[in-house]
């Protein structure tokens, strides 16, 4: 299966690299092949992309390279008599750590089927995420197109490209929610090794993992094609390439994988400047204490090159689009703190740990709620300041099962105890973990000086949750008896139950709040579950379309409606479909093909009621709220 080939290309990569210099050891081998090989997919697919070259065969020349020169080179090397080393993994002893590595198995293992079974319907993915996939592999390039929703084209692109490449070469979206299923899967690794270099047993780096694996947004990330998961993996990646440019002898690569890792956070979300301004002010104290200033300015001159060069095709887009790297100035405004202060940042600070906080009763969430609008009283701004907030009301709401919401309590409270610890017992700690935690803290405030306050904020927060998981191993395991970091583990395992089985739009079992499962229903009806009156519809609708035989569909759908389910039930992508959005007014309207002419046209709810036909196109249904338009049949022969 040629959907196969990039993981293939990696692992293969990996076991060279790890062969070729053992003293990297295996988890660092495949951090390392994973950042190059990740900068290599964004600038491979940017160049198929200027060539009209993003198609099966193009990406499939792309991904079997890498894995061919691999194999290539080990051949040599055990012709040639060379050593050829096996990694090694210890097998648990006690009991209980038997049990902890039975639970992260069980994790792994749920997540994967989830991501396997169920199709893309996070709604985001159905406006946006997979709309804009969807559209890369019809035109076989990342140019800009015609949208009625501009985030197809102004928002990051990394993560979707990755998960292009997935439904290119597969032919369809079956394997696209592993993109994010393989960043949790390399986070957890990686989370082990960061611990393990802070000095940290392998209780503690097995404590690392599960604490990783046992986030309940981290769960719900891991089967969906979201990219919150993507950023955190590499940015576990750059912290463990700048804690060992700060513990060990430097070398300049460690310098250069610290800039891909960077340069691929940015090219995922933008989200990921506040993780890495931390860490850019940690890595630069690191390199003036272990560096001349002119070597200084010339590794900085390197790094900066390298996140430009990964970046370009990005950059120029929006520039030549939009006038800003990022993309639409209006999005950013709406996003970013539109005041700046030391209330905004106490503020942003409590609010953002309240979608933590939440538990079981609602007295003691009325209380936490009450409380911080009291807070908010003595520094006089309102906890539903529009300048600083995206919603009119705050509250602070129980643990939720709903992948927009879900919440870290179990892991927010183990960080407030670690971060305790660490300031009693520092002198008894490895130093390096002070900063490293000082670092990641640093992250969760910058986050809240960055963007306004929104209840659906905790998948920011993901990556924040990943990067503290290493020093939570590390300290607990330093200054806790080896069992109670055991049963502690065991108990974050346990209470994920409900976000494995229960996931809200992904539900493996039934439950009171929904009588559906992905194991029971049609694949194509789960892209309705948050919507399912609009299934119906679209079904119909779809219907028509393949019964007259039209393969040219255009859309005219507002910003915020679900397209990519049209996508999907249309059976793309095929040769032979073209869909494009009919749009006007748009930043990206002008690149609207004249020559297309559309043999059906779906239209919803933003489109004028009294519209009798389009381009041509007769009306010939409409239902809750959406419209086709097809060609009238011709009159029979007389």
């Amino acid at each position: 299966m040629l959907g196969l080939l990039p993981p293939i290309s990696i692992l293969t990569a990996a076991f060279a690299s790890a062969v070729a210099m053992p003293g990297w050891g295996w988890r660092r081998a495949f951090l390392r092949s994973s950042l190059a090989l990740g900068g290599y997919m964004v600038l491979a697919t940017e160049g198929l992309s200027l060539l009209g070259g993003v198609t099966r065969l193009g990406l499939s020349l792309v991904w079997a390279l890498p894995a061919l020169l691999a194999l290539a080179w080990l051949v040599t090397r055990i012709r040639s008599g060379g050593p050829i080393a096996l990694p090694h993994w210890p097998r648990p002893d006690a009991p209980l750590d038997w049990m902890i590595f039975v639970g992260l198995g069980i994790i792994i293992a749920t997540t994967a089927v989830i991501a396997w079974v169920s199709p893309p319907n996070t709604w985001d993915s159905l406006t946006y995420h997979m709309a804009r996939v969807a559209h890369w592999a019809q035109n076989h390039s990342l140019a800009p197109f015609a949208t009625g929703n501009e985030r197809q084209n102004f928002m990051a692109p990394a993560g979707e490209m990755a998960m292009l490449q997935l439904y290119v070469l597969a032919g369809g979206d079956r394997l696209v929610n592993f993109v994010q299923w393989l960043s949790m899967l390399g986070s957890i690794l990686i989370v082990t090794k960061i611990a393990k270099d802070l000095g940290a047993s392998r209780l503690g780096q097995a404590f690392s993992a599960v604490f990783v694996a046992t986030l309940p947004m981290g769960i719900a990330q891991a089967s969906s094609t979201m990219t919150d998961y993507v950023v955190a993996f590499w940015m576990v990646c750059l912290m463990s390439e700048s804690l060992s440019l700060a513990t060990h002898k430097p070398h300049w690569m460690d310098l250069v994988f610290i800039a891909l890792a960077a340069a691929l956070a940015i090219n995922t979300k933008p989200t990921a400047l506040a993780f890495l301004l931390p860490f850019l002010a940690y890595v630069a104290i690191v390199l003036f204490r272990k560096f001349r200033f002119g070597q200084v300015a010339a590794l900085s001159l390197t790094a900066l090159a390298i996140v430009s060069v990964i970046n370009a095709g990005y950059f120029s887009r929006n520039m030549s689009l939009y006038g800003t790297p990022l993309g639409s100035s209006e999005r950013i405004s709406n996003h970013a703190n539109n005041i700046l202060d030391w209330r905004v940042f106490v503020s942003n600070v409590l609010r953002n740990a309240s979608l933590h906080a939440g538990t079981p009763s609602p007295h003691v969430n009325k209380g936490i709620a009450l409380t911080i609008a009291k807070i908010h009283d003595w520094i006089g701004l309102g906890t539903t300041d529009p300048r600083t907030s995206a919603h009119l009301i705050f509250r602070v709401q129980a643990p939720s099962t709903n992948e927009a919401k879900a919440g870290n309590p179990a892991q927010a409270a183990l960080i407030l105890l670690v971060s305790v610890l660490i300031l009693l017992r520092r002198k008894s700690l490895n130093p390096a973990v002070f900063g490293l935690a000082a670092v990641v803290a640093g992250s969760f405030l910058v986050i809240s000086l960055m963007f306004k306050f929104t209840v659906f904020g905790s998948r920011y927060h993901l990556p924040f949750f990943v990067l503290y998981a290493p020093v939570a191993g590390y300290v607990l395991s330093a200054l806790i008896p080896p069992n109670g970091v055991r049963l502690v583990a065991l108990g974050l395992c346990l209470i994920t139950w409900p976000w494995l089985v229960h996931l809200d739009p992904r539900p493996l079992v039934s439950s009171e709040s929904t009588d559906q499962s992905i194991l029971s229903q049609p694949r194509d009806d789960l892209y309705f579950i948050l919507d399912p009156s609009a299934e119906q519809p679209y079904r119909e609708m779809v219907s028509a379309i393949q019964g007259a035989s039209c393969s040219s569909v255009g859309t005219m759908l507002s910003g915020g409606a679900a397209e990519y389910p049209l996508w999907a039930m249309l059976g793309a992508p095929r040769d032979d479909l073209v869909i494009e959005a009919i749009v006007a007014g748009t930043a990206s309207a002008r690149f609207s093909k004249p020559a297309f002419q559309p043999c059906a046209v779906v239209c919803d709810g933003s489109c004028p009621k009294d519209l009798v036909d389009i381009r041509g196109l007769t009306r010939v249904y409409g239902s809750e709220g959406y419209r086709l338009y097809l060609k009238e049949a011709a009159p029979p022969p007389p």
